[in-house]
């Protein structure tokens, strides 16, 4: 393994999240003989047409009692319900600290 190749491996471990991987080896720009051709039968090719098969459509969204953020360390998770909760604790402080302005401004 090269030095480069270390390196890359070790950007990959780290949260890099780049789209190209490291050369798993071999000779540069050296493609196997085959790489362009498929030898699938068109038998194989055909999907199924079995009636009582059907698929679940896949939701993109997660379930909210199982959703979870990762916290800054990269390791750990946290519910997202306490991200919920500190939004609205941010916002019930920064209506109190405007409030309190105001009253203070009006005094004035």
């Amino acid at each position: 393994m090269t030095p480069e190749q270390a390196a890359q491996f070790l950007e990959l471990v780290e949260g890099d999240t780049g789209t190209t991987l490291p050369d798993a080896g071999g000779e540069p720009g050296a493609t196997p003989a085959d790489a362009g051709t498929t030898t699938t039968p068109d038998a194989e090719r055909q999907p199924s047409t079995n009636d009582g098969e059907s698929t679940p459509a896949a939701s993109n969204e997660p379930d909210p009692a199982n959703a979870v953020i990762l916290a800054k360390d990269g390791k750990h998770t946290i519910p997202y319900s306490k991200l919920e909760e500190a939004r609205r604790n941010e916002q019930t402080a920064r209506a109190a600290a405007q409030a309190a302005q105001d009253e203070l401004a009006a005094l004035r």
